[in-house]
């Protein structure tokens, strides 16, 4: 504002600061917006979602907007509708969020995986593996406190989400402070560390937990794990109108 003050209309000057006040402001306004994504306390929803069309909608939605345009996306639903109990919006919000989070961290270029698929509590205990492996690759362990997770809850039908990309991955030290918030392994002034916070706090607000690992590709893994909706929960569960998942939280 001082330099448009002082300099000459249409200068270079004053064009430039023009395009800083825009960047910085719209840059504010995601810090602000995460802020609030995080703090608000939200009361656990008890409507069913189905993960498989929730999923399939974000991987459309994100490739008709041109996200994935030098991405290979592989995309395999579960055989059959994995309801669980979650709100739509912040279930399709996450998946956004974690879609553009491998994108960039590919540089816009590489591969990713979005899997779907029914498992339970002593299945990933004992080490659960890829459908499509032969005895072999046992998916990697959760952390100590997902397998608390697994140890002490109720349910014993598990949705898990796996998103894997090829990017350069999450340093071991770094696969339980990407979920706290502020915390970010990108350059200063490239992410808020509101992004993954916000994830793992609407994953929690459905009953669910998350965790990251290196994927068989050498990049990132992310999977969430979700109770599957009792048959009461979907029986009862009204329609929904997809809505329009905003932009991520970096």
């Amino acid at each position: 504002v001082h330099l448009l003050k002082s300099a000459p209309i249409g200068s270079a000057d004053a064009s430039e600061a023009l395009a800083g006040l825009e960047r910085e402001s719209a840059r504010i306004d995601r810090i602000v917006r995460g802020l609030l994504d995080y703090a608000r306390a939200k009361p656990k929803t008890v409507g069913a979602v189905d993960v498989n069309e929730s999923a399939r909608a974000v991987v459309e939605l994100l490739t008709s907007q041109g996200a994935f345009r030098h991405i290979e996306v592989e995309f395999h639903a579960a055989t059959e509708p994995t309801f669980v109990s979650a709100d739509r919006h912040d279930l399709e919000q996450t998946f956004v969020n974690l879609l553009l989070n491998a994108v960039d961290a590919m540089h816009g270029r590489g591969a990713l995986s979005l899997i779907v698929r029914p498992t339970t509590r002593r299945e990933l205990l004992a080490g659960a593996r890829r459908a499509s492996d032969a005895g072999s690759h046992p998916i990697n362990p959760p952390t100590a406190r997902v397998t608390r997770w697994l140890e002490e809850g109720e349910a014993q039908q598990i949705a898990m989400v796996a998103i894997a990309d090829t990017g350069p991955g999450i340093p071991p030290e770094d696969v339980e402070r990407i979920f706290e918030p502020f915390y970010t392994t990108k350059e200063p002034g490239k992410g808020t560390g509101l992004g993954l916070a916000i994830v793992a706090r609407a994953i929690e607000n459905a009953g669910g937990t998350i965790w990251v690992s290196r994927s068989r590709e050498g990049g990132a893994a992310f999977r969430i794990l979700l109770p599957l909706a009792s048959a009461g929960v979907r029986h009862s569960a009204a329609v929904q109108s997809p809505p329009v998942p905003r932009m991520a939280i970096s």
